[in-house]
């Protein structure tokens, strides 16, 4: 292969994967689910029903932070987690700068 030169890659028949996608989107995918019922109705917490991730349904007062102060003490978990962080965000920069550098590097 020469550069310039296109790649040629095989063709993939689909027809069999996109007939099987078109008789699932006529049953629809909710519907499928609530008529699968693969859950135990025991296992589905309820006391939870009330929440809404709905902006619309959110009461104006319960939405609004304005005036409220919170003060989180720091502790030694705190400490721990901010010393796992930074060396998380050290080992991830060094981890994109040989990624970088690798890329600069022809291919044999």
């Amino acid at each position: 292969m020469h550069v310039g030169e296109p790649i040629v890659e095989p063709e993939v028949d689909l027809s069999a994967f996109l007939e099987k996608q078109r008789i699932s989107d006529e049953v629809g995918p909710t519907l499928r689910i609530a008529e699968s019922k693969d859950y135990d109705e025991e296992d589905v917490d309820t006391s939870l029903a009330h929440i809404s991730s709905n902006p619309s349904r959110i009461p104006a007062q319960s939405s609004s932070k304005k005036g409220k102060v919170e003060q989180i003490e720091w502790d030694n978990e705190l400490d721990e987690m901010n010393r796992e962080k930074k060396a998380a965000e050290a080992t991830w920069g060094q981890i994109q700068f040989l990624l970088y550098y690798r890329s600069l590097i022809p291919a044999s």
